[in-house]
């Protein structure tokens, strides 16, 4: 069998301190490059870029009755110079703004945009640089807030009760052709659910011509406070007593409250305007003498509530039974009272029958 190279032991100890070798050279030399750079960074300035995005405009110099619109929001900022500054360099270290327009004409002009407040050693470019605003002559008013309310608002029998907003007006500021445009400055309450408690929470304001469109218009708040009072709609009612299970052949029947003869009912305006009491159910079907029971309103058609929802009652009740009895049989004593008359009346008529015979006996004799 032939034998291979790599079978010779010095053969493979030769190539493998070989490749050892080349692998030492190789990382000495990346450590000297590493080492290199960083000494050039402790040595050196080194020029270099940063872009931050989103950077706020806002309006330079202006005359105090001038109004620009359609601005940019924001712009995006290329920070070009020394990397040991444009590290320290934050957003809040700068502004955009708009080149002084003192005493620019009206309609629509472009304006440069200029970054204050960077280092002198920092280039800057903008993105972009210019831009076409609308210049006009600026007006201010303060008008109050208005409120809208969501027809699901509220629960069934609930109402809103006070509504107080804060603020409760509103400073706006724009062009004077839209400040004259405004026709309504309001907010719209409404929830995710009916409400039957009271609530607080924050709604945008919105500023409307008579079309209802939204203008164009600076606001001094953009949210306002709503704290909401929701309250039940509620009426007192006269309770009727109506009794279940009367047996009229055998018992009359009186009533009288001895609990409440009213009632508090909750329920939307327009039931309510249609109901003038309510019934109390009395349940009578197992009473034999008189007492009193507990009744229980029954709620109208609609209504959400009712307190109290039960009354005493106080009931009366005559046997018509024993009457009948009464005035139909007559008693023992009368029965006792007809026998002694009647057997005097025999005792009378047997002396009387007597008392003849004995007279027709002495006549008899004299003769």
């Amino acid at each position: 069998m032939k034998e291979s190279i790599f079978d010779n032991i010095w053969f493979v100890r030769i190539i493998s301190l070989a490749f050892a070798l080349f692998l030492y050279a190789f990382v000495s030399s990346e450590n000297s490059d590493q080492f290199q750079a960083i000494s050039n960074q402790q040595f050196a300035s080194i020029e270099t870029s940063e872009t931050i995005s989103n950077v706020p405009v806002y309006l330079g110099e202006h005359d105090e009755d001038v109004f620009v619109s359609e601005m940019p929001e924001s712009v995006t900022v290329k920070l070009t110079g020394p990397r040991n500054i444009i590290t320290q360099v934050t957003v809040e270290d700068f502004i955009v703004q708009t080149e002084d327009i003192r005493g620019i004409d009206s309609g629509r002009q472009t304006i440069r945009l200029i970054a204050i407040g960077l280092p002198e050693e920092i280039d800057y470019q903008i993105t972009p640089v210019r831009h076409v605003v609308q210049i006009s002559r600026r007006e201010t008013v303060t008008l109050p807030i208005e409120y809208e309310l969501d027809d699901n608002l509220l629960a069934e029998g609930f109402e809103i009760g006070e509504i107080t907003l804060s603020p409760s007006e509103v400073t706006l500021t724009g062009k004077a052709e839209t400040i004259a445009d405004i026709d309504r400055v309001l907010i719209k309450i409404n929830r995710d659910t009916p409400q039957s408690e009271n609530f607080i929470q924050k709604y945008r304001l919105q500023i409307l011509n008579s079309e209802g469109q939204l203008l164009d218009v600076n606001a001094s708040a953009s949210e306002i406070d709503a704290d909401v009072e929701v309250v039940p709609i509620v009426k007192d009612v006269d309770l009727s007593i109506v009794p279940v299970g009367e047996d009229t052949s055998k018992y009359a029947y009186e009533y009288a409250f001895v609990g409440p003869a009213q009632a508090t009912i909750q329920a939307n305006t327009n039931v309510l305007n249609q109901i003038s009491s309510a019934n109390l159910i009395v349940d009578v079907s197992t009473l034999t003498e008189t007492t009193t029971v507990t009744g229980n309103l029954e709620l109208p058609a609609n209504v959400v509530s009712g307190n109290p929802t039960t009354s005493d009652v106080q009931i009366i009740i005559t046997s018509l039974v024993a009457e009948e009895t009464s005035s139909s049989e007559p008693t023992s004593e009368t029965a006792e009272s007809s026998i002694d008359s009647s057997a005097l009346e025999s005792i009378s008529s047997e002396d009387e029958t007597s008392s003849e015979v004995s007279e027709e006996t002495s006549s008899q004799s004299s003769e």
